[in-house]
């Protein structure tokens, strides 16, 4: 039980995920990226440490709105997939990082996603992120070129895939 409580609040202030300094790096050089879905911009934050350039976005990127937001780390722009997939940035490289699966948010961003690389941050078909839905678009028209190994919460298996446009 205290592992579930702590992993709950350390996602509410830092992300879903745990990045490491290989995952960080390699997202980096697939600028300009543009993150759905970011939450309090933490992964954004780190990227932007690395030298990377990113665009967050997030349907509500308040803390004191958003309780799955803890603390904010970065600048995120207000708006869902619609919004951050404009003014050219739907040829950016697409960045998902648990994109939950309970909703098409993660299918509809990739079918406005005119880019060549997507970064998936989650578990695969059939986990707890993302629709199968998204994950059957995805291998129909990319190709995994990478994975990164992330440490991981106990009882979980995500990691970060990288996607290239077939």
């Amino acid at each position: 039980m205290a592992s579930s409580v702590g992993r709950h609040e350390m996602v509410r202030q830092y992300a879903w995920a745990i990045p490491n300094t290989e995952a960080v790096a390699a997202i980096a050089d697939l600028s300009p990226i543009v993150e759905v879905g970011a939450g309090g911009g933490y992964w954004t934050m780190l990227i932007r440490h690395a030298g990377g350039h990113v665009a967050p976005f997030d349907a509500q990127p308040y803390p004191l709105l958003n309780r799955y937001i803890g603390r904010a780390w970065a600048p995120v722009s207000k708006g869902g997939v619609a919004r951050a997939m404009k003014a050219g940035r739907e040829a950016w490289t697409l960045m998902l990082c648990w994109p939950p699966y309970w909703s098409p948010m993660a299918e509809h961003a990739l079918r406005l996603h005119r880019g060549d690389h997507v970064v998936y941050i989650g578990e695969g078909e059939g986990g707890c992120t993302a629709t199968d839905a998204f994950h059957e678009q995805l291998a129909a028209h990319y190709e995994q070129v990478g994975r990164i190994q992330l440490p991981q919460w106990p009882g979980l298996h995500d990691d970060l895939e990288i996607w290239e446009r077939l």
